[in-house]
């Protein structure tokens, strides 16, 4: 991936699997330089 590029993907839940009434969690994003990023997430059943 080059400087500046967009990338643009959807991800989605599996509801049906959850067993609690919402979930939380963190998605981390990284690249081959070190750098990171968390994005936190939620989910409803």
């Amino acid at each position: 991936m080059e400087a500046g590029q967009l990338i643009k993907f959807r991800l989605a839940v599996r509801r049906d699997m959850i067993q609690a009434d919402s979930v939380s969690s963190l998605i981390k994003i990284s690249d081959d330089l070190g750098n990171r990023f968390f994005m936190p997430v939620i989910a409803d059943k």
